[in-house]
């Protein structure tokens, strides 16, 4: 009888280990597919981040683009702007030329009558 008593509590005490293993590989199953959940975020949050960066590096090639063509908008608007004020003395210096003239031809008009 001593035999089958300790028999039958080695069986229960087996019987509880099982279940704790058990117990603790679903435990471990859980974290698992945890950690798988987290790692498909980690890769989908790094994929976004390369693709701000992505974003990011082509607004500032853009605006280095833009940079370029301001300066070099710049420079033609002064060169224009020069342009400019040289036909408007041209213009002054025909306005006081032909302004002389008539006042030449005024006299010369003047004396023949």
């Amino acid at each position: 009888a001593g035999w089958a008593a300790q028999d039958e509590e080695l069986r229960q005490h087996i019987a509880h280990q099982t279940e704790a293993v058990r117990s603790l590989e679903a435990a471990v199953s859980d974290l698992e597919a945890q950690v798988a959940g987290k790692s498909e975020e980690v890769g989908m949050a790094l994929a976004r981040e390369a693709d701000v960066k992505e974003q990011l590096a082509a607004v500032e090639r853009q605006r280095a683009e833009l940079e370029t063509a301001a300066a070099e908008g710049i420079e033609l608007l002064a060169q224009e702007t020069g342009a400019v004020r040289r036909l408007e003395s041209a213009v002054a210096e025909l306005q006081a030329q032909v302004s002389g003239k008539s006042s030449e031809l005024g006299v010369a008009l003047a004396r023949e009558a």
